[in-house]
């Protein structure tokens, strides 16, 4: 007699929530499945353990820092996560080097080791007063437009004033700053773009000296 074939069945389960297991039941059993089974999974939650290390967080930075002349805090996570520590850790240990004065702090997220030596940043140069060019000449740049001036009868015209500048060896860039300046000190005034004259306190002052009169004595009566 032959031996009837075997009958496959299978167990078919999934994961479904809590509030959805009766309304799927009932759509089984429409469908005609009745032998349903099932149990309840409780998933508890738990907190990872504090792992402790054989090697403190100060010593395992200290060793990485013994290759790293400077680092930033993200670096030092980066080793941490590396090293299967918490990046929490990180500035604690930082500030435990400083304290063994192995570490510095440049500034909120750059360090480096003590015996690095930094330079110091190159000092700003203070900007040079355009005025203060005319320290090198034994004229300065007004005595020398107040001179040209009054040679010119108390007129004169920038363009004019910028070639004399060139001849006498002068920069030919401080002739307007210097009208600017005696405009402002009243010893110019403007009459029109590039033209100037001399105010009345920079026009030269004529000295009148005393004259002195000599009296002749009138002559003697005749007898």
């Amino acid at each position: 007699m032959a031996k009837e074939p075997p009958v496959l069945r299978f167990m078919l389960s999934y994961p479904i929530n809590a509030v959805d297991l009766g309304p799927r039941v009932a759509q089984l059993a429409r469908e005609g499945i009745t032998d349903v089974r099932f149990e309840v999974i409780e998933d508890i939650k738990t907190y990872g353990k504090k792992v402790q290390h054989e090697v403190s967080a100060i010593d395992y930075l200290a060793a990485w820092v013994a290759d790293h002349p400077t680092f930033t805090t993200s670096e030092v996570g980066q080793h941490f996560e590396a090293g299967g520590r918490s990046k929490t850790g990180i500035y604690a240990a930082l500030a435990g080097l400083i304290d063994r004065k192995v570490v510095k702090k440049i500034d909120a997220q750059h360090y480096s080791r003590a015996d690095i030596k930094h330079l110091a940043p190159p000092k700003k140069e203070k900007a040079k007063d355009p005025k203060s060019h005319q320290n090198r000449y034994e004229v300065t740049n007004t005595d020398f437009i107040l001179r040209n001036a009054r040679r010119g009868h108390g007129r004169i015209v920038s363009s004019r004033i910028k070639d004399l500048f060139e001849k006498d060896g002068r920069n030919r860039s401080s002739v307007n700053p210097a009208l600017s300046d005696m405009v402002e000190k009243g010893l110019l005034k403007r009459v029109e773009e590039g033209v100037y004259e001399l105010a009345e306190k920079a026009k030269p002052k004529v000295k009148v000296n005393d004259v002195k009169t000599a009296v002749t004595p009138a002559p003697a009566a005749e007898a």
